[in-house]
């Protein structure tokens, strides 16, 4: 469910926020609708590509015999693989500057992914049996995003 092929995601740049001299974060202006499905579908991109790449490497260290009946151990360590890269996904779409007239649609996004990410940590084990994002992803989608399909 969490684990996509790679081969269908494509590299891309992040975005990061701007800084004053002194290292202090500067609010950006907010973003028209075009440029937020932009940013955040690069994010994802970029993000969801990590995931799968931790995933398969996680995978590497399995037996044949783990991967076909995987114990309960292994199903968390594969889990676990996964949050760094939903970690921050979910920091890079939350700190976007959201269009004025959409905050309430980003905000479905962003809780989504934040509540999410809070069912994952709590148990990660069961990730391949329930999807913690699908109300973000359901949320993105609505939105008109096209790689965040988490």
């Amino acid at each position: 469910m969490l684990i996509a092929t790679a081969s269908t995601v494509l590299l891309v740049v992040a975005f990061g926020c701007g800084s004053n001299d002194d290292g202090s974060e500067t609010p950006s202006a907010p973003l028209t609708k075009a440029q937020f499905i932009k940013q955040a579908d690069q994010i994802c991109k970029e993000r969801l590509k990590e995931k799968d790449e931790a995933v398969k490497a996680t995978l590497k260290k399995a037996s044949p015999e783990e991967i076909a009946n995987p114990s309960q151990e292994k199903l968390k360590e594969l889990g676990e693989s996964t949050i760094p890269p939903f970690t921050q996904l979910t920091s890079e779409i939350s700190e976007l500057p959201a269009p004025a007239q959409d905050q309430a649609e980003v905000e479905k996004i962003t809780s989504g992914l934040e509540a999410g990410l809070k069912r994952a940590e709590a148990d990660p084990g069961k990730l391949a049996e329930v999807d913690p994002y699908a109300d973000a992803a359901a949320a993105a989608k609505e939105y008109g995003l096209r790689y965040c399909n988490f």
